[in-house]
């Protein structure tokens, strides 16, 4: 863009803007049916009232939900979401095929990985995940920026706007925030007219792709502020856009909310139906006959536990008879419920109704509802956990150039882990039903124990890398073991023999 800087950052952004007019109301309504403050009207304050008839609360459930399982899943809380790895060449090259090096090798490895998950967890990327990836799987976009003081904060689609070419990389990007008059440099206060000084004034932040370099400055009325204008060699190192659908050809992101819109549009409707009817199903009204012996005075004026004169057939209730009718709509609306439940991972209503429900079959459900999200976890990956990592790395120097690789282990790289250890435990469990066939010492012939102790250590999570042994150490313990047996059984023969020397008598 050689000519980026032909039209002023606000005229961009009102160029921008303008063209979104869709992708905005699209994303109020699937807040609206959702979480309502997420994303209100653009000329709704915080001290506006909720356009939403409060129906239901379902959808809110359901996105907190799966927000909190894809949180847990980028930054698990007990272990780290990635490993370094160095390459097999270089791997090759520094240890030159010897095991104990390579072990070496991944203790060093290992303990740079503890210290970067350690400046991760100190910075306040944790608190500002959640909110961007609510957004996110509502509106279907959402950015994080980082702060100069490592700290991080989240815009919705109100304060931005943004430019992809047709790979999908970022070629524009402009935030929008307002300032305090106090709060303008000095230098640009004579830009804004006098009248405007009591309204808030429009900081417009713009980063654009020139040459393959991002080049970042602020504006204020139209005008560059002093000493802002900086060059970014890459895009992630400050701000994280988080899509959860990328489409080929859009510049921002589907949510996950829209692919079940219909749903959820129809169980607000249904909802305030059910709603309505109780409402006016709970309203109590007597009839008195007024030809009857029961005075209609006497009734109105009774207290809890007074005799009046009268026939009880002469006071009716007034009753709607509606249930049978409601009752299809409440089937509707637990159907409803349902199908979004299953949808959004909520694991409890996906299960079958039943006695009884074995932990496998548990298991079975769950793996496939997780399974679904695969491609999701892998634009997490790229989005948000490999960029995270990275400038973690660049702020504590840690420098492996082409000869380590980040890998992430969360995400579906975890649900592959999981499923490959899930198929070992199978395989042992058959196993052990055989060799109660035919004898445990057949089939422990059979078995390569130490390859099984790999994989299952190698799909467990678990960040240490010493639990098994080498080749090498292995055959060292063997021979550690003959030579304890050989001086063990020495020092029993010499016992022994000082024994019966100690008891013959004397010559």
């Amino acid at each position: 863009m050689a000519n980026a800087l032909d039209i002023t950052a606000k005229g961009r952004y009102d160029e921008l803007h303008s063209n979104r007019t869709t992708t905005l109301d699209r994303a109020e309504l699937c807040s609206t049916v959702t979480i309502p403050y997420l994303f209100m009207a653009e000329t709704a304050t915080s001290q506006d009232d909720l356009a939403r008839g409060y129906a239901q609360g379902f959808g809110a459930k359901l996105v907190n939900h799966l927000v909190g399982k894809f949180a847990l899943s980028i930054l698990p809380p007990s272990q780290p979401f990635y490993r370094l790895s160095a390459t097999q060449e270089a791997m090759q090259k520094i240890t030159q095929g010897d095991e104990t090096a390579q072990m070496e090798v991944e203790k060093v490895l290992s303990t740079k990985e503890e210290g970067i998950l350690r400046y991760i967890n100190k910075s306040k990327f944790r608190a500002s995940l959640y909110p961007a990836l609510r957004l996110s799987m509502v509106t279907g976009d959402s950015l994080i920026e980082k702060m100069d003081d490592e700290k991080y904060r989240v815009f919705n689609m109100r304060n931005y706007v943004i430019k992809r070419d047709s790979a999908g990389t970022i070629i524009d990007l402009i935030i929008k925030e307002t300032l305090d008059y106090d709060a303008v440099p000095d230098e640009i206060r004579g830009s804004i007219d006098d009248k405007n000084k009591d309204e808030p004034v429009e900081l417009f932040t713009r980063v654009y792709l020139e040459e393959k370099v991002y080049k970042r400055y602020q504006e204020i009325a139209e005008v560059t502020v002093a000493g802002s204008e900086t060059d970014i060699k890459n895009l992630s190192d400050i701000y994280i856009s988080v899509r959860w659908n990328k489409i080929d050809g859009e510049d921002y992101g589907r949510g996950f909310v829209e692919e079940h819109l219909g749903t959820l549009i129809s169980l607000e409707k249904q909802s305030k139906v059910l709603n309505e009817s109780a409402t006016v199903s709970s309203k109590i009204v007597f009839t008195v006959n007024p030809n009857g012996m029961t005075k209609y005075k006497d009734f109105v004026g009774a207290k809890n536990g007074d005799a009046i004169i009268g026939k009880v057939d002469d006071i009716g209730v007034v009753r709607a008879d509606k249930s049978q009718d409601l009752s299809v709509t409440y089937n509707l609306v637990q159907d409803y419920k349902k199908e979004l439940a299953e949808a959004f991972l909520m694991g409890s209503a996906a299960i079958r109704d039943a006695e009884r429900v074995t932990a496998q079959e548990v298991q079975l459900v769950a793996s496939e509802l997780e399974a679904s999200f695969g491609g999701i976890y892998t634009a997490i990956a790229e989005d948000i956990q490999l960029p995270l990592v990275q400038n973690a790395m660049k702020t504590l120097k840690i420098d492996g150039g082409n000869d380590v690789d980040v890998i992430i282990t969360a995400g579906v790289e975890a649900l592959g882990r999981n499923v490959e250890l899930s198929k070992i435990n199978s395989l042992l469990q058959e196993l052990g039903i055989l060799a109660q066939l035919v004898g445990a010492e057949k089939v422990a012939e059979k078995i390569n124990v130490g390859a099984f102790a790999n994989a299952m250590v190698a799909n467990s999570g678990v960040a240490s890398k010493n639990f098994i042994f080498t080749e090498t150490q292995t055959a060292q313990n063997s021979v550690d073991q003959t030579t304890g047996e050989v001086v063990k059984g020495a020092v029993a023969t010499g016992a022994n023999e000082a024994a019966k020397t100690a008891v013959q008598p004397a010559q």
